[in-house]
């Protein structure tokens, strides 16, 4: 590798990632500029409740934290309440600040470093994660527009669609894995994913575990949602914020911008207007969720970040090989 254009490299990711940042805060301080009536109305909001979406948010990232804790151990190493509750924090600090989702790596190095976890088990472990969460917020999606009476047209009759076949498919991925005499045609990276995937699958009780823990995580995101649509006092319901929720959760898995910049607001507002909401609004709502939670992100990501670093950089903890290996 060209050790003069790897120097360079990392600091154009950073610049270009700021003004990116910057962009964004420039063409959110306009457009609330150009709403005066909806910024008197949220400077007179009620604190509380940006509070309760802020800890909305914090509930949805520890209980994330949680389902990597259960999904690591099907593969016999113990996070401790530190390492789960770090990573947590800590990954969602290094997607905001990173590009393509810079909190993956981040799990995938601690993992292999500190638990001596082979790649492909933490492979399964994160697409696992991903899948689960995809599923339960394209589940939600479509109750909500299902309850609300597909508004919107052929737009939200598209987004009912879309939902539907995207639950179908993520279930199919989930319950269903390549036959062993697919697998074995594969090279042997791939082989071992795609054999670490089979011995995850196999694995009901956890599957269904992980699923509950998204659901409590996709309610928490909602309630976020909600309590940010009526800071912008919104009175259509509590479905539409839940719609937007579901959205914009899906936004966040499959952005490659860091935290989700710039799609995680696309896929909230747009999905907010199809089932009613006014645009402006919306905007306003999502960019409060958005604030509050980068200032968790933050907080939470400087709290625990001395922790995770010396947890990080200690001697790696299983030395021993782990009690559930990959069945083909």
């Amino acid at each position: 590798m060209n050790t003069s254009s790897y120097r360079w490299r990392a600091p154009a990711r950073a610049i270009a990632v700021v003004l990116v940042l910057a962009a964004t805060a420039a063409l959110a301080i306009h457009f609330v500029q150009l709403q005066e009536w909806r910024v008197d109305g949220l400077s007179a909001a009620d604190w509380p409740t940006f509070f309760g979406v802020a800890a909305a948010l914090l509930g949805v990232m520890l209980i994330n934290g949680v389902i990597l804790r259960d999904l690591v151990a099907s593969y016999g190493a113990t996070l401790k309440a530190r390492s789960w509750i770090g990573l947590a924090l800590v990954g969602p600090l290094v997607n905001l600040i990173s590009p393509v989702r810079g909190g993956f790596a981040l799990r995938a190095v601690y993992l292999r470093r500190v638990h001596d976890i082979p790649l492909s088990e933490i492979g399964t472990v994160l697409l696992g994660s991903t899948l689960c969460s995809m599923t339960v917020s394209a589940g939600l999606a479509a109750a909500a527009i299902t309850a609300l009476g597909v508004p919107g047209g052929a737009y939200g009759w598209t987004a009912l669609g879309l939902t539907c076949l995207m639950i179908l498919g993520l279930l199919t991925a989930l319950w269903v894995p390549l036959p062993q005499a697919v697998v074995n045609r594969f090279p042997p990276r791939i082989a071992n994913l795609a054999n670490a995937w089979r011995t995850l699958g196999r694995q009901h009780t956890l599957i269904l575990r992980v699923f509950a823990w998204n659901v409590l995580a996709a309610a928490l995101h909602a309630v976020a949602f909600v309590l940010a649509f009526s800071i912008t006092s919104f009175a259509a319901g509590w479905l539409v914020p839940v719609t937007s929720s579901a959205f914009a959760r899906i936004a966040t898995l499959i952005a490659i911008t860091p935290a989700g910049l710039g799609v995680f607001e696309t896929f909230g507002v747009v999905s907010a207007t199809i089932v009613g909401a006014e645009a402006g609004a919306a905007l306003l709502a999502v960019l409060v969720v958005r604030l509050a939670g980068v200032l968790v992100t933050l907080g939470g990501g400087a709290l625990m970040l001395p922790t995770f670093i010396r947890e990080s950089t200690a001697s790696p903890e299983r030395a021993t090989p782990p009690q559930r290996r990959i069945e083909p």
